[in-house]
């Protein structure tokens, strides 16, 4: 790792920037032609509400802008309407994406709704699409820093340029701090038909920081390779990414897109030799998620760290964590220290109920992502629907009374669409709770992770992942196998494991895996790892199948208790 001074530093970051107008930049306007009350052609202002750019329909003198409609709620808005900023409005559509262009890929369950009078609305429909004039590629970028994740993100051009004439792009403002701003950029553009990593010698010596011009920048490339701060010292990462949309009639991908695109390539990496191969389980959104993961909860720190460099050596894929397991930090520096293979492990976490609310829930993200020291966490999900006072262990001391999780979801739903999360999703949420969270969500859940063994199926929860294309991942599948209670649930495993010389943990996660259910088998013992991980090469029949299946007591018909909690941390 190629280390620099902080002087010398300094001077490659400073360079005057007194930002001028760019009358060519690309996509300066956005046109919808949909049969709308809202049609027509929209310029770039040059300013920002909410974080995101405000644009303006010189014909109608409509502004289409964002706004929080809510903060308590975390409601994000597109507007169209008489006023830049305003909460009246002509249409407007519930979606935090970075761009107008983003919307569909950002919130793809959302529609806009338009005015019809003073007091009704109806729904413009899905279709309702902006696009770049004249098909220029949009202006947003994505960058990606494994060595400063904070920076990573989704950057959108501003209509400014430096004093060089380049660019000025812009990101999010993360955790009550300020935006960062990308300049010095060449443009960056690929051939047409194609989209991906843009070589970064071919960018110039551009400049990452909180103020354009400053000698105190997070990043900047010296023409060749990019370099960032790395535990308090500067250094070059060869890893640094930008990845950039298409050029003119390349497709129409946009920024949000490429930034999935390309992790999950990164995640489709083979295993090492002599390992088996994951299957994948695919869901409503691009990317799938590994049928099998180490799940680590009641786990210590040092042993979920140990145990993780171990998995994936292995040929784990997934590490399940969280912020109440009190581990992010140690399973993060084992999947950096395990190298590619650990860049190309898919990484789960949740927010735990006393995280509840929207700003608490952005806060909770942002920690979890520094912890794991990750620049895109792969899934995130709200550990429970909220926190319960009579179970002592949840320690609800510090809730906040008005938080809700539907709050926290447009939260993640919002750093979905800032390229924070991969993919969104819920814990211990019962049959009725995702039909709450199914129709709430402008995002799609790819994920639903729920207690799930051969006496509790959660029938309902799963039969209703399967219709919507939610991925159901069963945790401490086998936890109870040899309580005195799961007597019957043992006796029928243990025959049946005899036939294919397995052991009768193998059997369960095997029946799950053949139904269609994702497991993370739990293990605090090496030894336990690869046979946990043996599931892929073998398969039961359909008549060992039924047995297991007619073990289930549907105790409260849908795996959780009838409260709605589920079984477990």
């Amino acid at each position: 790792m190629r280390r620099i001074s902080a002087a010398a530093a300094a001077l490659l970051c400073a360079g005057g920037a007194a930002a001028v107008s760019l009358d060519g930049l690309a996509c300066r306007e956005l046109v919808v032609a949909a049969g709308t009350r809202f049609d027509g052609t929209y310029g770039l202002t040059g300013y920002e509400l909410n974080d995101r750019p405000v644009y303006l329909n010189s014909e109608t003198h409509a502004y289409l802008y964002h706004q929080l409609a809510s903060e308590r709620d975390g409601v994000g808005r597109w507007m169209v309407g008489a006023t830049a900023g305003s909460a009246s409005a002509i249409a407007f559509i519930d979606s935090w994406a970075v761009l107008p262009t983003h919307i569909a890929a950002a919130s793809p369950r959302a529609e806009w709704r338009q005015e019809i009078n003073d007091t009704a609305w109806h729904y413009a429909g899905r279709g309702v699409e902006f696009r770049c004039a004249d098909g220029a590629p949009e202006p947003a970028i994505y960058v990606s820093s494994w060595f400063s994740p904070s920076i990573s993100g989704i950057y959108a051009a501003t209509g400014e340029a430096d004093a060089t004439g380049h660019l000025i792009w812009r990101s999010q403002t993360r955790g009550g701090g300020r935006p960062l701003f990308l300049y010095g950029l060449e443009a960056p553009r690929l051939e047409a038909t194609e989209y991906g990593v843009v070589p970064l010698g071919t960018l110039g010596a551009w400049r990452l920081g909180e103020e354009v011009g400053s000698d105190a920048c997070l990043a900047f490339s010296d023409g060749e390779r990019a370099h960032v701060v790395r535990d308090g010292a500067w250094v070059a990462e060869d890893s640094f990414t930008v990845a950039a949309p298409p050029a003119r009639g390349g497709g129409g991908a946009n920024a949000l897109e490429i930034a999935r695109w390309l992790r999950n390539a990164q995640l489709q990496s083979p295993p090492p030799p002599g390992a088996p191969r994951t299957t994948c389980l695919a869901a409503n959104v691009r990317g799938c998620v590994p049928a099998v993961g180490l799940g680590t909860g009641g786990l210590q720190p040092d042993v979920s760290g140990t145990q993780t460099r171990e998995a994936v050596a292995l040929g784990y894929r997934l590490v399940d964590t969280a912020s109440a397991y009190g581990n992010e930090r140690e399973i993060g520096a084992a999947l950096e220290a395990s190298g590619d293979a650990g860049r190309a492990t898919y990484v789960l976490s949740k927010v735990w109920p006393t995280e509840l609310g929207y700003r608490r829930t952005l806060e909770s993200v942002y920690a979890s992502q520094r912890a794991l020291g990750r620049p895109v966490v792969d899934l995130m999900l709200l550990h429970w629907p909220r926190c319960y006072a009579d179970w002592p262990w949840m320690d609800c001391s510090t809730v906040d009374p008005d938080a809700a999780w539907p709050q926290s979801w447009r939260a993640l739903e919002r750093l979905y669409a800032e390229g924070v999360l991969f993919h969104i999703g819920a814990s211990n949420f019962d049959a009725a709770l995702m039909e709450d969270l199914l129709a709430l969500a402008a995002a799609p859940p790819q994920l639903l992770q729920n207690f799930l063994d051969p006496l509790q199926d959660d029938a309902a929860a799963r039969e209703l992942c399967a219709r919507e294309g939610v991925i159901f991942q069963a945790y401490a599948a086998t936890r109870n196998l040899d309580a005195p209670d799961h007597a019957v649930a043992l006796w029928a495993a243990r025959g049946i494991a005899g036939r294919y010389a397995k052991t009768p943990r193998q059997v369960i996660l095997r029946w799950l895996l053949q139904r269609g259910v994702a497991v993370l088998p739990r293990t605090s013992r090496p030894e336990r790892l690869a046979e946990n991980l043996d599931l892929h090469d073998w398969a039961l029949a359909e008549e060992d199948l039924r047995e297991l299946d007619a073990l289930s007591l549907s105790a409260a018909g849908d795996g959780a208790d009838d409260d709605g909690r589920g079984s477990e941390l």
